[in-house]
């Protein structure tokens, strides 16, 4: 997809919360407009993260492509859902004021998608990429990828430089209230 930073997790939907709670927290998005057809994973994250969902009609077709202008002007955020391998045609309006946080679960591959703030992906045994489990948050932005990375980690921020007994102590520092949600040795 060409971002610049990942961050595994130990599933889709979990991404999808994780990247939703990082909106939220570092660009005040409290609304968001979903796609009314698509799995129920690319919404119940949304709400477990706090925001308000509105639900945008569709085109009448197996991909179900979201219909931007049916989205009510006041929600900071959209959440397209990439269906069936295929990227969706017609892509969110371009604003500075809006984030975009993309479903690509069942499209990783597709020409047209990771085009978003951030991509989330799935791993799940049904999609296209699988580790029986698991997913993964790409973006370009380093602010959410290290909030994304701390919320993952039971919401203890990243310090790679833990070389002695007393820098450890910051081994047990969180700031956040985290997950845990690391992808598994096995996956």
């Amino acid at each position: 997809h060409g971002y610049k930073y990942g961050v595994a997790c130990n599933s889709g939907g979990s991404a999808i919360l994780v990247a939703a709670r990082a909106a939220a927290k570092l660009y005040g998005v409290k609304t968001i407009a979903v796609p009314a057809v698509t799995y129920i994973q690319s919404i119940a994250p949304l709400i477990h993260a706090g925001l308000m969902v509105s639900l945008m009609d569709v085109e009448p077709t197996p991909h179900a492509e979201p219909r931007y202008e049916t989205a009510p002007d006041w929600v900071d955020a959209y959440l397209p859902c990439h269906l069936l391998g295929r990227a969706n045609r017609v892509h969110p309006p371009v604003s500075p004021y809006k984030i975009v946080i993309e479903d690509c679960a069942e499209s990783i591959y597709a020409p047209g998608v990771g085009l978003g703030h951030m991509c989330c992906l799935s791993f799940n045994s049904t999609h296209l990429i699988t580790t029986g489990a698991g997913g993964m948050i790409l973006t370009d932005d380093k602010k959410l990828r290290d909030y994304c990375w701390t919320l993952i980690n039971h919401g203890r921020p990243e310090d790679r430089s833990q070389s002695s007994c007393a820098e450890l102590e910051n081994h047990y520092v969180f700031t956040e209230w985290g997950y845990s949600m690391k992808f598994s040795d096995i996956q």
